[in-house]
């Protein structure tokens, strides 16, 4: 960092300064869908706030809250298997990320069919899930239930 010039320290600090606010943007965007979401399928709003909690609670709205906890395992073995010994470990790592991808995307499907919407909708969860929470949370779908 000792051959940066003040004006390129500046520029970095604002770009930082910009991600970090569209980062926090995002969080807010993120929780004030979630609690609309929640509220629309009988859980109190706030549980959206807090951030583990929030995730079992929308997965339980979903599909059920087991699936969570098989989701959060997933991600805790594949963490450490990253940090393991390349070799076999990097190629179980990688079956693992595919099957949480996978996960991933059932999870966001049963979460638009139990609002009543369809696969495309599911897609937009996936790939624009904050713009697709809004949407959700203040459109008119209407909660069915957990989809099993």
């Amino acid at each position: 960092m000792g051959n940066l010039s003040n004006e390129q320290l500046a520029a970095l600090g604002i770009s930082l300064g910009i991600v970090f606010i569209a980062i926090f943007v995002v969080w807010v965007l993120e929780v004030i869908a979630g609690w609309k979401i929640f509220q629309k399928a009988g859980e109190p709003g706030w549980k959206s706030i807090i951030p583990i909690y929030s995730s079992y609670i929308s997965y339980k709205i979903a599909w059920n809250g087991m699936m969570f906890w098989i989701t959060l395992a997933i991600g805790i073995v594949y963490n450490l298997l990253i940090k393991g010994e390349p070799g076999f470990m990097t190629i179980a790592a990688g079956a693992i990320m595919i099957v949480n991808i996978i996960l991933y995307c059932m999870y966001n499907g049963k979460m638009a069919k139990a609002f009543g919407k369809g696969t495309g909708f599911a897609v937009g969860l996936v790939f624009l899930n904050p713009i697709f929470k809004l949407i959700l949370g203040f459109g008119n779908a209407r909660y069915e239930g957990p989809q099993a």
